[in-house]
């Protein structure tokens, strides 16, 4: 018995479809993210980060203060569906979501413990926020090329293919 994959030719998401897929499945971690819409999201958040932005200058300029609330508040706003996109999207490529939250682990302890040496001058906690520093990077790189792979073809353990379509055969 073998599984046939091909390309399923009514598979198209557009730039819409992404980004309400990307609100719709906010919290949905399990299943599957092709390319198309994990980087049209990411495309998305890249613009509306930018409009974010200048609507936070202008509101800093005009009120004076506060222009970092609006940014705080969109970060939390879209921290859940980013998350949950990139799980599912290193899922299609048949990895663990592990990977993405032992890259975001690695950050916060690198970040916590650059704070924390910060008050006293400890050898041994410059050489942890060292490590977890590089610990980031190389897995921050390791999720990034997952997000550039292709889609598994046809049914991995997070599901099944949007993109390729798989029929089983005897052979």
């Amino acid at each position: 018995m073998s599984t046939n994959t091909q390309l399923n030719p009514d598979y198209k998401i557009t730039f819409g479809e992404a980004i309400n897929r990307f609100w719709r499945r906010y919290a949905q971690f399990s299943g599957r993210a092709t390319r198309s819409e994990y980087w049209f999201s990411m495309l998305f958040l890249f613009l509306a980060g930018m409009g974010v932005g200048i609507v936070s200058s202008v509101f800093a300029v005009v009120a004076g203060a506060g222009a970092s609330l609006v940014t705080v508040i969109w970060d939390l706003v879209i921290i859940c569906p980013s998350l949950s996109i990139a799980v599912r999207r290193v899922h299609d490529v048949g990895k663990s979501g592990v990977w993405v939250g032992a890259t975001i682990a690695a950050s916060i302890l690198a970040t916590v413990l650059g704070v924390a040496s910060q008050k006293g001058n400890s050898a041994p906690a410059g050489l942890l926020v060292c490590l977890f520093g590089i610990a980031t990077i190389v897995l921050g790189i390791t999720v990034f090329v997952f997000c550039l792979m292709d889609s598994d073809k046809g049914e991995n353990r997070y599901g099944a293919s949007e993109k390729y379509l798989s029929s089983t055969s005897q052979e």
